[in-house]
């Protein structure tokens, strides 16, 4: 399980340990490894991992395979993620392209390291997406695009490993109340502050002119002068990527 350290994806590694799985979790910090090994009476083997650092996911997938053999791995939960808001007229690259090394190329290097283990034991792949792979909404592309990508490789996949009976599952959560919509939220005011201050002048009036929480990006949308802008004044978009694996 990539994620594991906070929110739903910490709290479904214990859930499943707890149960009788041995859990391989995915954590980038020691603290947060430490925090989740004391929460678990079950078999629980930390695994630090970054899903953008391929040498880190690689060293995971020899370790779980020197673990598990010719057993093979049940299951991989592809929970890590995060979220950026912005406006598309002054994302900066650099931004948008780390949103999709996490979101997109994170979760396919990931796949591709273990899918051999799966193979092994006909296992399943669960991939946490979004329910802003339906849809998307102002200053949200950067998340939502990022989620639609996810989902038509998740698509892809279900088809292609069809043939050695790898089961592949979507999640598209909505909104869950954990840590990651706190995150969302705080990278979205700093986001409407960065975005104020490079914006162009006829962009810049129409951001959101406060950093208070609720004053993010897709917070506040107000419609251009002349134009056609949608029929919300006031909209709360909160967005997590973390949820509970269901039973498929």
């Amino acid at each position: 399980m990539t994620g594991a350290s906070t929110g739903i994806g910490r709290a479904t590694a214990v859930t499943l340990a707890d149960a009788g799985y041995h859990v391989f979790a995915g954590v980038r910090k020691e603290s947060d490894g430490a925090a989740l090994s004391a929460l678990s009476r079950g078999t629980l083997t930390l695994l630090h991992l970054d899903v953008t650092d391929s040498v880190a996911v690689s060293e995971a997938a020899e370790t779980v395979t020197r673990v598990m053999g010719p057993q093979g791995l049940t299951g991989l939960v592809n929970n890590a993620g995060i979220g950026l808001t912005w406006p598309m007229e002054v994302i900066p690259v650099e931004l948008l392209r780390h949103q999709y090394d996490v979101n997109v190329f994170g979760q396919v290097t990931v796949i591709q390291a273990f899918l051999p283990l799966l193979r092994r034991a006909a296992g399943r792949i669960i991939t946490i997406g979004s329910i802003g792979d339906r849809l998307t909404l102002p200053y949200g592309a950067p998340l939502t695009s990022s989620k639609w990508a996810l989902a038509s490789i998740t698509e892809a996949l279900r088809l292609e490993l069809r043939p050695w009976a790898i089961r592949v599952v979507l999640i598209e959560p909505a909104s869950i109340n954990t840590d990651a919509v706190g995150k969302v939220q705080a990278e979205a005011r700093a986001g409407a502050a960065r975005a104020r201050r490079s914006a162009a002048g006829p962009v810049r009036g129409h951001l959101p002119q406060d950093d208070r929480p609720g004053g993010g990006p897709g917070e506040e949308w107000q419609q251009p002068a002349g134009g056609r802008g949608p029929d919300i004044a006031r909209a709360q978009h909160h967005h997590t990527e973390d949820t509970v694996p269901g039973r498929t």
